[in-house]
This record gives structure tokens, C-alpha cells and sequence, in this order.
């Protein structure tokens, strides 16, 4: 599960670092792990991503969320959608199973897409 959420360059608000020290987003990042803490998501870290995103037409970033547990990881625009995906990973969830199959599946049909564009132009 890949749903970043977009942050365009222009809404960047610079002035939150003076008004939120590395310290307090620590602080938030530990208290929101232990919130998460049951014994069907033990929590060993939430991580934070940030990507620079550029194209010859845009540049913006993208945030997201990976909380790992019990050896698998979630991954999501935010913490509760992370921990969420998460959960279905530990608990072998039929419906993130068949979602993963699906996504292998486009995967597979790109592939085979691409073979027969290549195969056609060569006659």
C-alpha cells in the first residue's frame, strides 16, 4: 500500500521549525508508538519518509508512514493507515493477500504488454 500524501512546494510552511523543536517530533514519534503498542501489533519502530519528487513539469514531496512489527511492515500516508496494513500483514489478511496478487498481476500484464509492443515491432 503506496499512498503517500503530497505536499506541493509552495505550502511548505518553513516558519513550523521555529515553532516545533527535533525534540517534540521525538517526543510525538515515541508516544504515538506506544499508543500502537497490543499484543496483536507489537511495535518495534514507526518510521517517517519524506520524498523530494521532480519532474520537467512539477516538484513536491511525498510523506509517509512504515510501522514495523512482529517482522513485517506496514506502509501508509499516515500512522493509522501504516499500522492498519501492518495488522492485516501479521494476520496473513485474505483481502491483503489478494490485493498483493492483484498488484503482482498488473505487474505481470505491463511486462507482457511491453513484450508484445517489442515483439510486433520487430515483425
Amino acid at each position: 500500500m503506496r499512498n503517500e500524501k503530497r505536499h506541493e512546494i509552495a505550502e511548505i510552511d518553513a516558519s513550523i521549525l521555529e515553532r516545533i523543536s527535533e525534540d517534540e517530533v521525538a517526543a510525538w514519534l515515541v508516544a504515538k508508538t506506544n499508543s500502537l503498542m497490543s499484543p496483536e501489533l507489537p511495535v518495534e519502530c514507526i518510521e517517517s519518509e519524506v520524498w523530494h519528487r521532480k519532474t520537467y513539469r512539477e516538484e513536491y514531496y511525498d510523506h509517509g508512514y512504515k510501522v514495523y512489527a512482529a517482522g513485517k511492515h506496514g506502509y501508509g500516508g499516515t500512522v493509522a493507515e501504516a499500522a492498519a496494513d501492518a495488522r492485516e500483514k501479521i494476520a496473513d489478511n485474505p483481502r491483503s493477500r489478494a490485493a498483493e496478487k492483484r498488484r503482482e498481476a498488473q505487474t505481470a500484464l505491463k511486462e507482457a504488454e511491453k513484450l508484445e509492443a517489442l515483439a510486433n515491432s520487430l515483425g
